[in-house]
């Protein structure tokens, strides 16, 4: 693990100390020399230069000798006192370089409300330092013994154990008990469950009694099932009362980073617009299947179009099979066109170019390969074969912060360049901001507060599993909340309101057709999650154990009671905006 400015805080300190005792260290000799000199001339001698200067030397060991009894000269005086305040400094330094280990191990201990890191690696690095930035102390726990290690300073918020995350007393000496968010992102699936598994049995030892809220762990897992079979877990369910458990992946917060920021913008609104997102996907890797299930997931319109897709791989019948068995409806969600061979290739980049020339079709080129360079190569050719078209080309790079800079560059000036971005930096994708998603969880849980209000009103029991309080609420009940709040932007920009400036001071309701439009919006938004998480229709009543549901049906055929539920969910917008941002939507025309 290299240091991640982690160590700057007590480096600082430390400059700042020897240069301190230095300071003393000058003004005292100088003060010296100036004051036996003051007092031998008084008594008529003329000291050589050489003994002022011994003489100056031995007020740090404390020896102080005048030839006149009576009061000293006052530059003695104060570069006595200076002397005596450099030898304390010089010994408590030394005594702080030899018990640095001991002074860190109770600085340790007495931590509370800090954040663990479990894992190494940039994406550790990355998340670590923006803890760091963000005046969080952290403790990273680190297996790896053949690197060097920044050992954790005296005044430093960083502290390094070595160990195995997996073992108690590693997770013990970190104070995990006692901290507020535990990461565990070690690389390997397995190794996550059983170090969260550990850090939730540490919760429940621990008597939470006088602990501001529980603590949070967020888990990293690679694979989605693997994860939902470990949220459902018991493990996870009976221990909810001490530890909240997030399981988060950075392939899917670098898809939903990219649907905020470049996807969303050329989202067809307009109910009487025809065209429909068509997005070539070149590595269809963990990356590419998340850019893919975050179209699937957010781009429900009022137009009513699915999405289109054309994947490329060399594998491609390979990731067929496996895309099949993740996710069985995933070919009802959308259409898909597969291409088995490499991007780079001139008849790869042809029959692209061809698949997304629909003028009823939104094309975009997403490459999404695991190699940076490759990746960054890869987009200029085709860049250069999709020239006299304006299809923009995104291009993943994971670590490659500077050809992101050189695409940024070179984008106002270079011809090849100019529609070529960059996603998916790990600087980004791991920031605090990103994996605790703060913004999403209190959009969601307000809109999970108007959910229950409206279904209580409606005769729904308590006992119900969605009318539970969001702190008890099943974590997939959460995360369809979530889901809400990722489709808020898009529904304001189908209502004709900026998000970015999303109304006025006063509340102002949707009419009645902009409501019946974002209704069905989304209800296609919650139809399709629910399939990709595995919920198949049947007849009533719903199952959860069973994952089915009697709604999962077109608008056309719900119940009128259950279309009023996508009404409730459209209508508690402008108070939830009202509540979060003091503003609520104020639309600017009405919906066609």
């Amino acid at each position: 693990m290299n240091n991640p400015s982690s160590n700057k805080d007590d480096s600082k300190a430390r400059r700042l100390g020897f240069a301190l005792v230095a300071l003393l260290f000058l003004a005292a000799w100088i003060l010296g020399y100036v004051g036996y000199d003051q007092c031998y001339r008084e008594v008529g001698k003329q000291l050589p230069w050489w003994d002022l200067a011994y003489m100056s030397f031995q007020l740090f060991g404390l020896e102080f000798n005048v030839p006149v009894v009576g009061s000293s000269p006052a530059p003695l005086v104060v570069g006595r006192s200076l002397a005596l305040l450099f030898t304390a400094s010089a010994a408590l330094l030394a005594l702080a370089g030899i018990c640095r280990n001991e002074i860190c191990a109770l600085r340790l201990a007495r931590l509370r409300g800090h954040a663990v890191v479990c894992g190494a690696g940039k994406k550790a690095e990355a998340l670590i330092r923006d803890l760091l930035c963000a005046g969080m102390p952290v403790v990273a726990i680190d297996l790896k013994t053949d690197k060097p290690l920044p050992a954790c300073g005296v005044f430093s918020r960083f502290f390094v154990i070595q160990g195995d995350a997996t073992r108690a007393e590693i997770l013990a000496r970190a104070q995990v008990r006692h901290a507020a968010h535990i990461f565990v992102m070690t690389g390997n699936d397995s190794v996550n469950i059983e170090t969260a598994s550990q850090v939730i049995q540490q919760a429940r030892s621990h008597d939470s009694a006088g602990r501001r809220g529980k603590p949070v762990c967020h888990v990293h897992m690679v694979d989605r099932h693997a994860g939902d079979l470990f949220r459902n877990h018991s493990v996870f369910k009976d221990y909810s009362a001490y530890i909240s458990v997030r399981m988060f992946n950075v392939y899917d917060n670098a898809a939903r980073l990219f649907w905020q920021r470049e996807l969303i913008r050329r989202a067809p609104t307009a109910p009487n617009d025809p065209r429909r997102f068509h997005v070539a996907i070149a590595g269809m890797g963990e990356m590419g299947e998340a850019v893919m299930l975050r179209v699937i997931k957010s781009a429900h319109f009022a137009n009513g179009r699915k999405p289109a897709f054309t994947l490329v791989d060399l594998q491609a019948d390979r990731v067929r099979e496996r895309l099949a068995q993740r996710h069985p409806a995933l070919e009802s969600l959308c259409e898909i066109g597969w291409i088995d061979g490499e991007m780079s290739a001139a008849d790869t980049q042809c029959r692209i170019a061809q698949r997304l020339s629909s003028p009823d079709d939104i094309g975009i080129v997403v490459i999404c390969a695991d190699d940076d360079h490759g990746n960054f190569v890869t987009a200029l050719q085709t860049a250069l074969h999709l020239s006299a078209t304006d299809i923009p080309i995104f291009v993943r790079l994971s670590t490659s912060a500077g050809l992101a800079e050189i695409l940024r560059d070179e984008k106002s000036e270079a011809a090849l360049a100019h529609r070529i971005e960059a996603f998916g930096l790990v600087t980004e994708c791991c920031s605090v901001d990103v994996v605790l998603e703060n913004r999403l969880f209190r959009f969601a849980r307000e809109f999970h507060r108007a959910y229950v209000a409206n279904r209580a009103k409606a005769g729904v029991p308590d006992s119900d599993p969605s009318m539970k309080k969001w702190e008890a609420l099943d974590e997939s009940l959460r995360e369809s909340n979530c889901e809400q709040a990722e489709h808020l932007k898009v529904k304001l920009l189908t209502a004709g309101i900026p998000p970015e400036a999303a109304g006025h001071s006063h509340p102002v309701a949707f009419n009645d057709k902009q409501v019946e439009i974002l209704a069905r919006m989304e209800h296609a938004r919650w139809y399709a999650e629910r399939r990709l998480a595995g919920w198949t229709y049947a007849p009533p009543p719903k199952n959860v154990a069973h994952r089915t549901s009697p709604h999962l049906v077109p608008w056309e055929e719900l119940d009128e009671s259950i279309r009023q539920i996508d009404r409730d969910a459209v209508q508690a917008i402008a108070p939830v905006m009202v509540d979060l941002t003091g503003s609520s939507p104020a639309p600017t025309h009405e919906t066609s």
